[in-house]
């Protein structure tokens, strides 16, 4: 396999995802957006949860999301490593 074909198999898509990554951690009100989001369907799938326990719900939401991006960049390092 050619190194630039070996760079676009292995390295762009982590590289790719680490550029995500970065743009979308640059953003100082990211709670802001990211609650008007999840907010409303956290409000419609449970009509009867208090807004303290939304805002938890809401909270949990968010660090799973933050977990879920750098496993993704894991797996990408990972497989471009290996």
């Amino acid at each position: 396999m050619s190194r630039v074909r070996f760079f676009l198999k292995y390295w762009l898509p982590a590289l790719v995802w680490m550029c995500v990554i970065y743009g979308a951690s640059g953003d100082q009100a990211s709670n802001v957006h990211s609650s008007r989001l999840i907010g409303p369907v956290v409000r419609w799938l449970l009509p009867r949860l208090s807004e303290p326990a939304v805002e938890q719900v809401v909270f949990i939401v968010r660090k799973l999301a933050h977990v879920t991006e750098y496993a993704i960049l894991a797996m990408l390092l990972w497989r471009a490593i290996r």
